[in-house]
């Protein structure tokens, strides 16, 4: 990652895809429902979700919710730069 992602703000560090699932999982959504709502399965779900921990740097499902419920809101709406 490059310096300039490192000091980005954290939802530029994040796909349009990516945002997404942060904005399902703000909505209180279930692992299992969003799976529903994007037509994967739990798996793929679950995989985003570690994946979007990795790349912010969250190391715990407690700061996933706490990310979760700072961004969420603005996760969908952010345009793509």
């Amino acid at each position: 990652m490059s310096e300039e992602q490192v000091d980005a703000p954290p939802l530029d560090k994040l796909t349009k895809g990516q945002r997404r699932y942060v904005a399902d999982f703000a909505e209180y959504a279930s692992t299992k429902e969003i799976a529903r709502w994007h037509g994967v399965a739990e798996g793929t779900v679950a995989t985003a979700r570690r994946t979007i921990m990795k790349r912010l740097g969250l190391t715990s499902l407690d700061e996933w919710s706490t990310f979760v419920r700072k961004y969420g809101d603005e996760a969908w709406g952010k345009p793509d730069k």
